[in-house]
């Protein structure tokens, strides 16, 4: 999806005009034009500042069995995203750091069962894939696969996908 397109959506939901839930993807690398652009369509829907959140999950885990730490930190995400969501829709979420959910194969089913309803939008930011330059940088008994790094993500890379373009 390219740029003027996402904009689009946001102006729209912005200005109450769309309905619907939306989830999209940003590389790492664009999360400050990200932020300034969901701000300013806000800014020109007349809402107010707190219908834009950032959740860095990160920030709930705990150092935990890995047994116990699915089910403490799902917990943590639901809470955080009804918290979130009771402040007000139509709303911008933008999920930052979320390989924890690869890590312990939790998934985007969180925000699809306690975060996106009518007039929500996620926006979750990924990790910015390795340069050319730092793969080749690797000992040559290590290698990386790109595909591995979109399975989490099922969305992304499909012809349709919400994976924006900046």
């Amino acid at each position: 999806m390219n740029l003027s397109e996402f904009e689009t959506i946001t102006d729209s939901l912005a200005n109450g005009v769309r309905s619907g839930r939306y989830l999209f993807f940003v590389q790492e690398e664009k999360e400050d034009k990200l932020l300034n652009l969901l701000r300013a369509s806000l800014k020109r829907g007349k809402l107010p500042n707190n219908r834009l959140q950032m959740l860095n999950i990160n920030e709930l885990a705990e150092p935990l069995p890995n047994r116990e730490v699915v089910l403490k930190l799902t917990k943590k995400i639901k809470e955080q995203l009804q918290q979130i969501r009771s402040m007000g829709i139509p709303q911008f979420l933008v999920l930052t750091k979320p390989m924890l959910l690869v890590r312990y194969q939790i998934g985007l089913s969180p925000l699809y069962e306690h975060y996106l309803a009518d007039g929500t939008t996620a926006v979750v930011v990924l990790p910015s894939v390795p340069s050319l330059e730092l793969l080749e940088a690797l000992p040559n008994s290590a290698s990386l696969d790109m595909e591995t790094l979109k399975k989490p993500f099922p969305e992304v890379g499909r012809s349709e996908s919400p994976l924006i373009e900046f």
